[in-house]
């Protein structure tokens, strides 16, 4: 179980790449299993007392082993996501909207990925490469271009505009630069 758990959380970038329900999937599964785990610690807590004079450490594996699963999470779990090991991020931006968020990164390898994330957690990835002319993003993608972000942005100081036929569209979505502040 703990094995799984850590799987998964180091998988979940390849998982949101699957789009659609595999993120929420993992994500409740994941918090099954630590339910499920957090349980057996309590049931491991009660015997541990009651027999505290008769335990021998191979008793105690188990126990062990769901603690050490715990402090890896909750504690230090940056080493736990596959993002780490990916090519440092050179922009970042961000969208969200009322019931939706979007994510772009532009890494220092010029690959580009676009994550939306929507109602009950319904995830939309998307990979290209992207180049920079001037203040100009350009990103070729592998597959279909999403509408969302198009396939040219003007990058200023605070955000990512559309740009749509040499000019800048005001009425379509425009990114952030940096982080997600937790607006919607």
């Amino acid at each position: 179980m703990s094995l799984i758990i850590l799987f998964t959380i180091f998988g979940n970038y390849y998982i949101q790449q699957i789009s659609g329900w595999a993120s929420p999937i993992s994500i409740s599964v994941i918090l099954g299993l630590l339910f499920f785990i957090g349980i057996k610690m309590v049931i491991w807590i009660i015997k541990i007392y009651k027999f505290r004079t008769q335990l021998k450490l191979k008793a105690l594996i188990p126990f062990i082993i769901y603690s050490i699963t715990f402090l890896l999470i909750f504690i230090s779990p940056n080493w736990l996501y596959a993002d780490n090991y990916l090519s440092e991020i050179k922009y970042r931006g961000c969208y969200e909207g009322t019931i939706n968020t979007g994510t772009i990164y532009f890494r220092e390898s010029r690959e580009f990925e676009y994550r939306h994330v929507g109602i009950f957690g319904f995830t939309k990835f998307v990979k290209g490469n992207w180049t920079k002319n001037g203040d100009t993003i350009i990103i070729k993608y592998e597959n279909k271009t999403p509408k969302f972000v198009g396939d040219r942005l003007l990058m200023t100081e605070t955000e990512f505009r559309y740009i749509s036929n040499d000019t800048i569209d005001k009425k379509r979505t425009k990114f952030y630069r940096g982080y997600c502040k937790g607006l919607n």
